[in-house]
């Protein structure tokens, strides 16, 4: 049965390691049988941009973020 499930991003991902772990969490939902939209607030869109490798935990988000694009997943701004 698919679910449908909101992932609501507003923390600061230069100062927390929030937004990259929601990252990843939505990656998790992804991959099961559940229909995901991720929105990102205020300055989470900086997980977006090029220089997200500076943010907090950045060294990790690409491993969690690439297979969301491949998968063609929207995010909300």
């Amino acid at each position: 049965m698919e679910s449908n499930v909101v992932i609501l991003i507003k923390s600061d991902p230069e100062k927390s390691h929030r937004p990259v772990e929601a990252i990843r969490i939505a990656l998790g939902l992804v991959s099961g049988d559940h229909q995901v939209s991720i929105l990102l607030l205020d300055k989470a869109p900086l997980l977006l941009t090029d220089r997200a490798e500076d943010l907090v935990d950045g060294e990790d988000l690409d491993r969690y973020l690439s297979p969301l694009k491949e998968l063609g997943q929207t995010f909300y701004v």
